[in-house]
């Protein structure tokens, strides 16, 4: 007889505890992931006792391509992701050991906003970093390039940037300065919520990649900016 996937199950997601709650029915399992309070929510369709689906991150909007295989007193999750960088695919397999507990509810949180107390300082992100945008139109060219400082104390500077532009009878450049914007950060499940000062609330900025100093920043509504490191 096929196992059911059904059950309350215990593990990791880059180093953060992580519970898994699936509740299997007519061959279709649908349940979530809760890291420390960041939600993901799980629907899979089940054939030859695996599980292949989609694993939807409730706070970015963000999707991923999973499987479930079961294992023994527990299951594997296996995220199916893209290289940013390079198109590659990538298979990140996570084990979840069955645990003790029932399951209540698997219905996505009612809150878009995620609690992201507790979060880790990754030091991937520390250091600063550069984004620059070329726009063209006729004989007009400009430059843009903003800057981005992240501190291993968890507070961060965005801004400072400068302006670049020419044609064919002018050029100029506004130099550096401009308006910039300070606050804290911290990174939970890939992602970096950022909270500015004065205020209580954290939320998500957007998910981020790291890979030979460049850093891929994909946000909720889907656009995508690759910053390089400066230092």
């Amino acid at each position: 007889m096929a196992q059911s996937f059904s059950g309350t199950y215990a593990g990791t997601l880059n180093g953060t505890p992580a519970t898994l709650l699936l509740q299997e029915d007519a061959a279709v399992v649908q349940g979530r992931v809760d890291v420390s309070g960041y939600q993901y929510v799980l629907q899979a369709q089940v054939q030859n006792n695996a599980g292949i689906g989609i694993l939807q991150d409730v706070q970015t909007g963000g999707v991923l391509n999973v499987e479930l295989a079961p294992m023994p007193q527990g299951v594997t999750l296996v995220l199916v992701s893209q290289n940013g960088f390079t198109g590659q695919m990538q298979r990140t397999a996570l084990a979840f050991t069955r645990s003790e507990g029932t399951i209540t509810d698997t219905a996505p949180p009612s809150s878009s906003t995620p609690a992201a107390v507790g979060g880790a300082l990754d030091p991937l992100m520390v250091g600063v970093w550069a984004h620059q945008e070329i726009y063209n139109s006729g004989d007009f060219s400009g430059t843009t390039q903003e800057t981005m400082q992240v501190h291993p104390d968890g507070t961060f500077v965005l801004g400072g940037g400068q302006v670049s532009v020419s044609g064919s009878f002018f050029s100029g450049n506004t130099g550096g300065g401009g308006e910039t914007l300070h606050g804290f950060w911290q990174t939970q499940g890939n992602i970096v919520y950022v909270r500015g000062q004065g205020q209580t609330q954290w939320v998500p900025f957007a998910r981020y990649y790291i890979e030979n100093g460049r850093m891929l920043l994909t946000f909720g509504d889907g656009s995508r900016q690759v910053w390089y490191r400066q230092g």
